[in-house]
């Protein structure tokens, strides 16, 4: 009879175990959960933040070009009151 109160012993433990393994796998997924959401967001955030800064670079050059254009004007301008 010890015998068995022995083994039922151990497989009480080892059922606490699964158990105990269990929850944390639980716990383990709803972090990974959390994580792939934070992540989402974080990549669409970037996605955002490089449309910006594609935009950004654009003006600056459409600027540039602009800028260029006004100064052979202004050029041209001081060019013919020379004259």
């Amino acid at each position: 009879m010890a015998k068995t109160e022995e083994i039922e012993g151990k497989i009480h433990k080892v059922v606490e175990a699964i158990a105990l393994l269990r929850r944390e796998n639980q716990q383990l997924k709803i972090e990974r959960d959390s994580l792939q959401s934070h992540v989402t967001m974080l990549t669409t955030e970037n996605n955002k933040a490089q449309k910006i800064l594609a935009d950004y670079d654009q003006l600056r050059k459409k600027h540039e070009q602009v800028t260029h254009r006004v100064e052979r004007a202004l050029t041209s301008l001081n060019s013919l009151r020379s004259a």
